[in-house]
């Protein structure tokens, strides 16, 4: 099953780099991070997302940048990097504040604000905002 997964997500990578689609890029290696811890290869899951945030932040892409923090909180978190992974809460946080003060209309910035991974982020910050950095 993963090893199909992982075929797509390589096929994908590959079109999204012909075609210098840097977002596809990013996505792919978050995916390919998500297949890897799937397959308790944390060394790898983590590189990959490394490698996802550091293009995303090149890109100045918030709508990527967020999940892939809070995920690499959560990778952090998995290794019992608590510090690290209170860090990486608190950027996912940050973007998503800073997304929600972009957008004018009401029903949408509510509709972000309450979706189910920004309610995640925001409980995971939550619970880790209370320790030292």
């Amino acid at each position: 099953m993963y090893d199909q997964a992982l075929r797509y997500v390589e096929e994908g990578l590959k079109e999204a780099q012909r075609t210098s689609s840097q977002k596809y890029v990013a996505m792919g290696w978050a995916l390919r991070s998500k297949i890897a811890a799937q397959l308790r290869d944390s060394d790898t899951a983590g590189v990959e997302l490394q490698r996802a945030f550091t293009l995303a932040d090149q890109l100045q892409s918030p709508s990527l940048l967020y999940p892939i923090a809070y995920d690499l909180g959560q990778w952090h978190e998995s290794t019992g990097k608590e510090r690290e992974a209170a860090t990486w809460y608190g950027k996912a946080k940050a973007t998503i504040e800073q997304m929600a003060t972009a957008v004018e209309d009401e029903a949408l910035h509510s509709t972000f604000l309450q979706s189910a991974l920004v309610q995640e982020i925001h409980g995971h910050a939550a619970r880790f905002g209370g320790r030292k950095l």
